[in-house]
């Protein structure tokens, strides 16, 4: 069985939260186990690195342009579409610096 801690499930959820940070008891076990931390570390930067490899930034927006149009024709939408370009705009910022991110909580030589 795999499965990612509590807390640690969000190194790819936001890019201002600590993910390192939480209540979970083997999130916070794994941070006092070096060998842990390491193997966290290095997934994280091997998960980072196929998506920058693939080119997420690119199909994110390619899917911006693809809905662009039934964004502006959706009437009853509970956003306008100044939020849908900002919240865009916040994926766009959080692609380009999960690298540095990243490098707050794992050594850069970990990256691959």
């Amino acid at each position: 069985m795999t499965f990612i801690p509590e807390g640690t499930d969000d190194t790819f959820y936001s890019g201002d939260q600590d993910f390192m940070q939480t209540n979970s008891l083997l999130t916070s076990t794994c941070e006092s186990s070096a060998s842990c931390i390491q193997s966290v570390a290095t997934q994280a930067w091997a998960i980072l690195g196929q998506a920058q490899q693939i080119g997420w930034d690119t199909e994110a927006a390619r899917v911006a342009a693809q809905i662009a149009p039934y964004v502006a024709m959706d009437p009853k939408k509970p956003y306008t579409a100044d939020d849908v370009a900002m919240y865009q705009q916040q994926m766009k910022y959080f692609m380009t610096g999960r690298s540095a991110e990243l490098t707050k909580y794992f050594p850069a030589s970990t990256q691959h």
